[in-house]
């Protein structure tokens, strides 16, 4: 008997049925995807695994990246090959920032595979091409701010100086990356909009800014204030001119000549109605029997400032045995951010607080900011032929260099520029073309102007971050064996599966 024909075990609809199944899972599994990408690029966290400082920002950049509202344009020029671990800091640090921030946009450039676009860049934001090595420039809209190499490292000077004494030729190691303090530094310079104005006071051979020579000049000083959005003029107060109304900052660089009773009255007033001030004086007037700082004494006393009549020596912290590397810093939002730093002075006279300091809810506060080792010691008697030390004359022990004051805003007087600030040092040369760029002098600079200008958010929280160095001791019998086992055992480890596969199927 003949069998009935079977039905059609796949029918056409049931095919395009299955299809449709296939089709909406694919969607499914595809919105999924699209939903969980949305959702981890606007809810993620990130661990560093590195276990290296250099990439982790502080708090108070976070907080700067917050408030930035506009795009900054990142672009770093910089050789790979030739500058190897300086482009690994400056990029994973970097890389950190974008993530931080959509707002920050960076591009990398190698100068030597892409000559043309480096030189496109350097064209663009106006920076010669002799200075278009290894740097990272910052710009928004017009505005533009190039980091170089040399605000980025801090190098090991004090292993280098006693390699050099006992006649080795060590290459000078880099000790710490700045680049944390740098980028947010450039970041706030181009998004400001707002130009503080700086007057620098004329009239008694002082350090000018205009000035190209590397030991009375302060151009590079002056390119500082540029760089931080501070126009800056030069200033006669001699005769009927007062201090502008405009002046945000007032700069006294290392005059030879004393100030005259109505020129330091001008000053006085300017202090008082809640002006900020840099002052530096150095040792070359007390050379030649020149009083020390004119009528200016008068005036720095009644903000409780003293600047000693002498030079300070202290062999310990030498390199020339005149000079003085500076390790000791005050309790000051200028000093907390020179951790481990060091600072250069030429030829450094003392400035300390006043033995009887002003009193009063509204008396000036004056911090210490720089300080000698121990065993330093000033002396007193000194001329263009000589410099004696009198031990019952001179003092021995922790010398200050520097000193911060603030005073807040008094009612009726003050004319809206908030607390008065100065900051007074007792060496100009530490601003000076020759030594503006010796250790953390340039650092420095920044930080004295970010405090004096009230840019608290430029100040604390940020310090450099050491270069970590991994060496492998090995025996030559260890070394021998870790060799082979990267030329013959990684190799071989890839092709062993592919040898028991052919074995087994020849079986």
């Amino acid at each position: 008997m003949q069998e009935p024909p079977s039905e059609a075990s796949f029918r056409p609809g049931r095919e395009w049925g299955i299809g449709l199944n296939v089709a909406l899972g694919a969607a499914a599994l595809l919105a999924i995807v699209v939903m969980a990408n949305y959702l981890s690029a606007r809810h993620f966290r990130r661990w560093d695994l590195t276990g290296d400082p250099r990439f982790q920002l502080s708090a108070m950049t976070l907080g700067l990246l917050r408030s930035v509202t506009n795009d900054v344009e990142v672009t770093i020029l910089i050789d790979p090959a030739e500058s190897a671990t300086l482009y690994g800091a400056v990029t994973g640090l970097l890389d950190a920032y974008e993530n931080a921030s959509p707002r920050i946009k960076v591009h990398r450039i190698d100068p030597t595979r892409a000559p043309g676009a480096a030189q496109l860049a350097l064209a663009r934001h106006k920076i010669a091409e002799a200075e278009g090595k290894n740097l990272v420039l910052f710009s928004h809209q017009q505005r533009v701010k190039p980091v170089f190499e040399r605000e980025l490292v801090d190098y090991d000077l004090d292993t280098a100086v006693r390699s050099a004494m006992a006649g080795a030729t060590n290459a000078i190691k880099r000790k710490s990356f700045k680049g944390e303090l740098q980028f947010s530094s450039a970041i706030y310079a181009v998004l400001e909009p707002r130009a503080d104005k700086a007057y620098f006071v004329t009239g008694h051979r002082e350090f000018s800014p205009d000035n190209n020579e590397r030991a009375k000049g302060y151009s590079q000083f002056a390119g500082i204030l540029t760089s931080r959005s501070i126009d800056f003029e030069t200033l006669s107060l001699r005769g009927a001119q007062e201090v502008p109304p405009d002046c945000r900052l007032l700069i006294i660089a290392g005059p030879l000549d004393p100030f005259q009773p109505d020129e330091a009255a001008k000053v006085e007033r300017y202090l008082n109605r809640g002006g900020k001030a840099l002052m530096l004086f150095g040792i070359e007037p007390l050379l030649y029997g020149k009083p020390g700082v004119g009528q200016l004494d008068r005036v720095l006393a009644a903000w409780g400032v003293q600047v000693g009549g002498s030079l300070v020596y202290d062999r310990e912290e030498s390199v020339s045995g005149q000079d003085l590397l500076v390790t000791r810093f005050g309790s000051h939002p200028i000093a907390r951010a020179m951790t481990d730093a060091q600072l250069y002075f030429a030829l450094p006279r003392p400035v300390r607080p006043v033995e009887n300091k002003p009193s009063g809810a509204d008396a000036p506060q004056v911090t210490e900011l720089l300080l000698t080792g121990p065993k330093a010691v000033t002396a007193s008697d000194i001329s263009a032929e000589k410099v004696r030390i009198h031990p019952a004359k001179d003092r021995t022990g922790t010398v200050s260099l520097a000193v911060a004051v603030e005073r807040g805003a008094i009612q009726g007087i003050s004319d809206g520029h908030g607390s008065t600030r100065l900051v007074v040092i007792g060496d100009p040369s530490i601003f000076a073309n020759r030594t503006i760029d010796s250790v953390a002098n340039r650092d420095f600079a920044g930080l004295v102007l970010n405090w004096l200008l009230d840019r608290s958010e430029l100040l604390g929280g940020i310090e450099p971050r050491p270069f970590k160095e991994y060496q492998l001791a090995l025996s030559q019998e260890k070394s021998f064996w870790l060799r082979w086992s990267l030329l013959a055992g990684v190799p071989g480890a890839c092709l062993l599966p592919g040898v028991l596969v052919w074995f087994r199927r020849r079986k």
